[in-house]
């Protein structure tokens, strides 16, 4: 029963795809964003869309990305290289939304010299 009626009702359970004038102030928002990208997101971390909201807003160039060739493998690799569990990627992500942004050579060098740093 519970499925019938988020299916009904899907502005509940989806992000809006129709960016405001407050993201579309900040930089490289397309007019509309993808939803495929928006859904993947907030299933992979288990967020709503106010989450979803506030990493555009942070991280606009969010709305540009493609989930299968660039957000899957960047998560999978956060979150082996780092060790962590979906929890705390989540926490990650959500506080650093640039992470998504950041190729994975820039982050290997610097994850070195925080570890040679912290030797």
């Amino acid at each position: 029963q519970i499925r019938i009626l988020l299916s009904s009702l899907p502005l509940w359970t989806t992000s809006n795809l129709d960016p405001g004038w407050e993201l579309l102030q900040k930089g490289p928002v397309r007019s509309k964003l993808k939803r495929p990208a928006l859904d993947f997101l907030r299933q992979r971390l288990q967020i709503g869309p106010g989450d979803i909201y506030r990493l555009l807003k942070t991280h606009t160039r969010l709305s540009t990305y493609d989930a299968c060739r660039n957000m899957l493998p960047k998560l999978d690799n956060l979150q082996s290289k780092l060790k962590l569990s979906s929890a705390d990627l989540k926490k990650l992500i959500l506080r650093m939304p640039s992470l998504m942004g950041m190729g994975m050579s820039a982050f290997d060098d610097r994850m070195e010299f925080f570890m040679e740093e912290g030797t």
